[in-house]
């Protein structure tokens, strides 16, 4: 094969790659405060997100239906018994359409922190979502760490990235 075209081909690629990967950066970065959104928990009780400013504070979006969300929803609920009482916890927001799919999901997974979010969408855009738009969510699972005061620590850290940074605290 020619060398100019290899050298084309693996340039689109790259581009591609890259240009996945930008789409796919929630629209809000460290340094950021992020928006504030009222929802309702599961046991009717009203919840706003800056009711938590004095806590660090997981963001997690995710989604019942999600395979990567579930599988790493053991090592969030390992993170959450370890930081619990270390002014940490984990605001869940499902993305779904389906709220009993939901509910069993979270009993399945376990998952022991107080706020959990349904985000109820109809058509086949999940990212639709009134509080996955405000955040920028494009893709699930995604996280941002929150800081006491508000501020976003970290974007859509991996879980090691992650359980480095609330090692430090």
């Amino acid at each position: 094969m020619n060398p100019k075209k290899i050298l084309i081909a693996a340039g689109l690629i790259t581009a591609i790659a890259i240009g996945r990967y930008v789409y796919f950066l929630p629209s809000l970065s460290s340094g950021m405060a992020p928006p504030d959104f009222e929802a309702t928990l599961p046991g009717g009780e009203p919840f706003r997100l800056s009711s938590l400013q004095d806590k660090y504070v997981l963001l997690h979006f995710w989604g019942s239906w999600c395979g990567p969300c579930r599988k790493e929803n053991p090592e969030l609920r390992a993170i959450y018994e370890q930081y619990q009482h270390k002014n940490f916890t984990i605001v869940s927001v499902a993305i779904e359409k389906d709220p009993a799919r939901w509910e069993r999901a979270r009993t399945q997974d376990g998952l022991p922190w107080p706020f959990h979010i349904l985000e109820l969408t109809s058509s086949f855009r999940f990212f639709d979502a009134p509080v996955a738009v405000q955040f920028g969510v494009k893709k699930l699972p995604t996280l941002f760490l929150l800081a006491p005061g508000g501020q976003i620590v970290l974007v859509d850290p991996g879980l090691e990235k992650l359980r480095e940074k609330l090692a430090g605290l």
